[in-house]
């Protein structure tokens, strides 16, 4: 571990930065003055912490801070008519540039604190690109080393309240319910600034700390194993990247820790009948294991799970999995219908009826009639899905694929997952005209699946490998690999009766806290439609927008009888005026007001411009492999490797 900033050669993290809606962090304590080699005191200890400037900070007890010797002391005072800070670039190198916004910034100077290179503090002018009065463009002094830097601007009546950037920012977690030596990921920016970094987990129950082993890190993710010092009990995780010494600690929140759940019986079938599968689900409780062993089930009639079960295939010696055949004549159905929760699918294949012309779903996993407590936990592992359909038979859509042309909504995808939490789907391969469908769901990972797209290229839009709907957070889709189960053409191009994927991964509705990473993509799109966007968002849900009547902390008025009630739980966002650039997450609509969750830094007024919207926030689309159809330009279509149509935060 590094606890002074050396000289070593470094690779300096590049990356396009959209101004983020950054934060904050405020100490209401007295705090000694600071004088850093000879320069002079500066005022105000004021940081924040999330998006929404909230005026706190926190740090754990019982730990001193990990990395770097980083400590300037700060004194609480304040002035009228400063500059104030609302938004800036979160991560920025040195000699990288930084995009400040706020108000009282005319004839204004940016001072930076951070390490120079022989590992001392100091305290230097940033260079001014452009300013006016609500606006700076400056560039991070270059004889620092890359770390966590407190911004502050001056004009002539004072300082500012500092700022820091590069500092860790964690958005969301995997999960929030865990079992002693599970993984769980964080999700955010910032955990490593340097290829040397160490990052840093600790468990705080009120009661001890626990150091956690990071088994896996990058700018935007983090793995750790949780202890197996841990006891069931609630945890607070805090997380650094070692620069910045106490200002660089970051809070997630809570997580609870648990025993494993799976402690019921066993069940094995003794023989390979659809029947006896249906008869060991009815004398199963919750929290039984039903094993599979190696066979061909034919499914004629959905197999409905309404008890907490693992339902486990067994494979022969040579490895081959049991195997689930579906003759469902209804489009509607589902070979394994789920309505309760955690449940596990794992080790089995699932086909289809070539006789059979429609497509019903293979797994159809749905929370919205279970209770409470039965609504968290779907886990499919293992799995292969071959889905053939007679109208996807090879040899009848390279003779002719006209024959094969039929409605978007005639086919049903193949794994279909509702109103549920906490969802894993991993180490499946897919060959399918339609795939995966979430919708309302929070804290899902599909991950290191093989997908080959079936949908029969032609002047319909088809299927995509995964798509999200409805209001859906804490999305991790990662190390997939998609590609075709048939091009006609070997250099790349696509023609009419080729198998595919028309998108890779659709997202709509309300959703956030959004990481893509690590896929590798191909033979997926389309030449003649609008359509082969690959990485897909797609929502231009703008639900009001007006200049204020009024607006008194955190409540603002509009001169209209109300708001639209979908407002709740949507962002509103200062377009232009007093206090641009902010936004916040509307807790309460009462007619014409909304109430926002934390204050406002800078607070607007009639002049300013409100949007309330339904936006993606907080997305990361990070180090994947995307090549799409060779012939793309011949005619008109949507290809590309990422669209974003509508509104997006924090990309």
């Amino acid at each position: 571990m590094k606890t002074k900033a050396g000289t070593e050669n470094m690779k300096k993290i590049c990356f396009i930065s959209i101004v983020a809606f950054f934060s904050l962090l405020l100490s209401s304590s007295i705090i000694p003055n600071m004088n850093v080699m000879g320069l002079e005191v500066y005022p105000d200890a004021v940081f924040t912490n999330t998006p929404e400037l909230n005026y706190e900070f926190s740090s754990p007890n019982k730990i001193a801070a990990p990395g770097d010797l980083f400590a300037p002391e700060l004194s609480d005072h304040t002035a009228d008519n400063v500059p104030v800070i609302s938004t800036i670039t979160e991560t920025a190198a040195p000699g990288e540039a930084i995009i400040v916004g706020g108000e009282n910034f005319k004839n204004a100077s940016v001072k930076v604190f951070g390490l120079n290179g022989s590992g001392y503090t100091v305290f230097l002018d940033a260079e001014i690109v452009s300013i006016t009065e609500t606006a700076i463009t400056a560039i991070i002094p270059s004889s620092f080393v890359n770390g966590v830097f407190l911004i502050w601007v001056k004009n002539i009546n004072g300082y500012s309240r500092p700022v820091r950037i590069n500092n860790p920012i964690a958005d969301w977690c995997s999960s929030d319910k865990v079992c002693i030596a599970d993984d769980l990921s964080i999700y955010g920016k910032n955990f490593i600034l340097n290829d040397y970094d160490n990052v840093f987990v600790y468990m705080d129950n009120g009661i001890s700390v626990i150091p956690c082993e990071v088994t896996y890190v990058n700018p935007y993710k983090l793995t750790f194993k949780i202890p197996q010092t841990a006891i069931n009990d609630t945890y607070s995780l805090w997380i650094h990247n070692g620069h910045g010494g106490v200002y660089a600690w970051y809070n997630i929140g809570n997580i609870e820790v648990r025993d494993s759940i799976w402690n019921g019986c066993t069940y094995t079938l003794e023989n390979s009948t659809v029947e006896a599968l249906k008869y060991a689900i009815s004398i199963a409780s919750d929290y039984d294991t039903i094993r599979i062993p190696y066979g061909n089930y034919t499914v004629d009639q959905q197999i409905n799970i309404n008890k907490k079960l693992r339902i486990i295939g067994i494979p022969d010696n040579n490895g081959n999995r049991p195997s689930i055949k579906s003759t469902l004549q209804n489009a509607s159905s589902a070979v394994f219908y789920i309505t309760r929760f955690p449940s596990i699918i794992s080790n089995l294949e699932f086909t289809d009826d070539l006789s059979v012309d429609l497509a019903p779903r293979m797994v159809y996993a749905h929370g919205y009639d279970a209770p409470a407590d039965s609504r968290s936990g779907f886990l499919l592992e293992n799995c292969n899905f071959d889905i053939k359909h007679s109208w996807c038979n090879a040899d009848v859509c390279y003779q002719n694929h006209a024959d094969c042309i039929f409605g978007y909504s005639n086919v049903s995808n193949c794994v279909s997952v509702a109103d549920i939490n906490n969802i894993n789907i991993g180490n499946n391969t897919f060959s399918m005209p339609k795939g995966i469908s979430i919708y309302n769901c929070r804290y899902t990972e599909i991950h290191d699946n093989v997908a080959y797209g079936k949908w029969v290229l032609h002047s319909v839009q088809g299927g995509s490998f995964v798509q999200f709907g409805g209001i859906c957070s804490n999305i991790d889709v990662n190390n997939n690999i998609v590609g075709s189960s048939h091009l006609s053409n070997s250099n790349g191009s696509f023609a009419e009766g080729d198998l595919v994927f028309n998108r890779a991964l659709v997202l709509q509705g309300r959703t956030e806290n959004i990481y893509i990473a690590q896929n590798n993509v191909s033979g997926c799109g389309h030449i003649n439609q609008n359509s082969g966007e690959i990485f897909l968002f797609e929502n231009n849900r703008k639900l009001f927008e007006d200049k204020p009547s009024t607006v008194s902390g955190k409540n603002i008025a509009f001169a209209v009888s109300s708001v639209p009630s979908k407002s709740l739980g949507a962002t509103v966002v200062i377009l232009n005026g007093k206090g641009v650039g902010q936004y916040r997450t509307i807790s309460q609509v009462n007619g014409n007001i909304i109430t926002i969750d934390k204050s406002w830094d800078i607070e607007p007024d009639e002049t300013s411009t409100a949007m309330i919207v339904e936006p993606f926030k907080n997305t990361v689309i990070y180090s994947n492999k995307v090549v799409g159809p060779k012939n793309y330009n011949d005619n008109d279509n949507a290809s590309c490797a990422v669209q974003g149509y509508g509104n997006m935060l924090n990309l």
